[in-house]
């Protein structure tokens, strides 16, 4: 017994016929193509449209790293209110970078460090209106 194809078995060489025609195998039309080539770009800016979401997404090293970068900054800005005042010299310029990088702050998971950084930004926000009222 001879396996001719899929799910055929044949008694050898008197088994079923094959017979041949001249046209074989043939491709589409190209006006056929044109619409497997849209679906293609299609695809392909889906993916690269997940490919950048999964970029944007921030791992916990990052925005621990981003926390922390903003942290030193905002203590900058307290110590230079604090040698503003201790010299009398107090802008509202700086007062206004303080509110500024408090106000761009992402909300923390631990509650004492939020209560802190809104007491700052209120106090910031005190002063300036105090430096206000003084200029006009």
């Amino acid at each position: 017994m001879r396996v001719e194809g899929p799910n055929r078995i044949g008694q050898g060489a008197q088994g079923a016929k094959r017979t041949v025609s001249g046209s074989g195998f043939s491709l589409p039309e190209t006006s056929q193509q044109a619409p497997a080539s849209r679906a293609s770009t299609a695809m392909a800016a889906h993916g690269l449209d997940a490919l950048l979401a999964l970029q944007s997404v921030d791992t916990p090293t990052e925005r621990r790293r981003k926390a922390s970068a903003r942290g030193r900054k905002i203590l900058d800005l307290l110590d230079q209110v604090k040698l503003d005042v201790l010299g009398g010299t107090l802008s509202p310029g700086t007062l206004e970078n303080l509110t500024s990088a408090l106000a761009g702050r992402e909300p923390s998971e631990d509650a004492g460090l939020e209560n802190v950084l809104d007491e700052i930004d209120l106090r910031a926000q005190v002063e300036l209106a105090k430096l206000s009222r003084r200029t006009s």
